[in-house]
């Protein structure tokens, strides 16, 4: 689903406060939040990036706010959600990010996936 709609994102958010939903997985694109981005255009003292104006910037943030949205939402209907970044993410800087993390009922994880035998040495926050 294209979570940049709002008519989209809208719909989503009824489902998960209706509770028309079971639970959600979430994997929002991490290009301009990825601690290898060349050049960079954020920093994890600026996570929403020096020139929100750029439109990939803009994209990046939309999406990631959106992610963080329906994350809320569940929080607060007690679905099970689930939110996938790569661990360096830039995006775990924000504060939305912090501030969910301050909630009774939301938690973060790490895995590394070469422990379940991927040939990938990438590290994921849940």
């Amino acid at each position: 689903y294209n979570l940049v709609d709002l008519r989209t994102l809208e719909w989503l958010l009824f489902l998960v406060q209706n509770r028309r939903v079971r639970a959600l997985a979430l994997e929002p694109p991490c290009t301009t939040f990825s601690a290898a981005a060349h050049p960079a255009c954020r920093s994890y003292r600026v996570p929403r990036g020096w020139n929100q104006r750029v439109p990939k910037v803009w994209y990046g943030n939309r999406l990631a706010f959106a992610c963080l949205t329906l994350m809320l939402a569940a929080a607060h209907a007690y679905v099970i959600a689930l939110m996938e970044t790569p661990r360096r993410s830039k995006m775990g800087w924000l504060r939305e990010w912090l501030f969910l993390l301050s909630l009774p009922n939301v938690e973060e994880t790490f895995t590394a996936s070469c422990s379940f035998g991927s040939e990938f040495k990438r590290s994921s926050s849940f």
